[in-house]
């Protein structure tokens, strides 16, 4: 909406590397994300070619605006590895939205390993339905 009207610009004057925008997608309301191009310039896709744990694009957001709802439990988009997205620097920006009451859910994450163990590896925002704080991981 904000680049809609005009009345901000995308701060990020150099180095951005993800930006993915529902407006981006040219999809009916409630159809399954399979592919996710990013805005950035950097040609990046996010994709999910299991059918059952596609997101869906809706149209019909805040202030009319669209938006990917994922379920919270089994739906989620991959990349491709970039030993960007593991570095110890970079910030996230992003808005959602869950309905569930308890546990950890997460929103964004890159770790790899088994979670909770010894050799998991990456990072991870999280959000903690139980108290409704969010918590930006590092694992190395």
């Amino acid at each position: 909406m904000v680049e809609e009207l005009c009345s901000l610009r995308n701060p990020i004057s150099s180095g951005l590397q993800l930006w993915f925008k529902a407006d981006a997608l040219e999809l009916p309301s409630d159809s399954p994300v399979s592919a996710w191009t990013d805005s950035s310039g950097n040609g990046r896709v996010a994709q999910q070619p299991d059918p059952t744990k596609q997101p869906t694009y809706r149209t019909e957001g805040v202030n009319g605006q669209p938006y990917v709802r994922f379920n919270g439990s089994d739906q989620f988009m991959e990349l491709t590895f970039s030993p960007f997205f593991n570095s110890e620097e970079f910030a996230i920006f992003t808005v959602a939205k869950h309905s569930a009451t308890g546990g950890d859910l997460p929103i964004l994450s890159s770790i790899e390993g088994t979670t909770g163990g010894g050799d998991a590896a990456g990072y991870s925002l999280i959000y903690d339905a139980s108290n409704g704080d969010a918590q930006a991981n590092w694992r190395e």
